[in-house]
């Protein structure tokens, strides 16, 4: 986690950390208020965030530093993704969704156990026919 902690720093100033903080606690009241509006929302919005982790770890560029260089890789990769859906999970709980909130956060949690497709966007000329 010093490591995600130390790019943190160097990426963001001080006025984005302080933005990225107002929106991670504005997050869980913002999806509150949504799936108060209809509980239907809170199975698309789950869906969303599932498939966003999903195709967030599918196309990390780092994920081969990661499972190399890390002494413990999935737990690393464990905490980030719980860290990115607590807020999402907050959300669900606050609203009285704990089953929904729980399924997330534990399919989230499952997400560094899945297999990585490495696929390459463009096709060589001349291979495609």
């Amino acid at each position: 986690m010093r490591l995600r902690i130390v790019q943190l720093r160097r990426d963001f100033t001080t006025y984005g950390l302080v933005l990225l903080g107002i929106a991670v606690c504005v997050l869980p009241w913002l999806v509150r208020q949504i799936v108060e509006s209809d509980a239907n929302y809170k199975y698309y919005l789950g869906g969303a965030v599932l498939l966003s982790m999903v195709g967030l770890h599918q196309r990390r560029l780092d994920l081969d530093f990661v499972r190399k260089h890390l002494p413990f890789p999935r737990s690393e990769l464990i905490a980030e993704y719980a860290l990115l859906a607590l807020p999402i999970a907050l959300g669900f709980w606050c609203s009285n969704a704990w089953r929904e909130g729980l399924m997330l956060f534990g399919a989230v949690l499952c997400i560094p156990w899945m297999p990585v497709a490495r696929v390459s966007a463009r096709v060589p000329c001349g291979c495609a026919r």
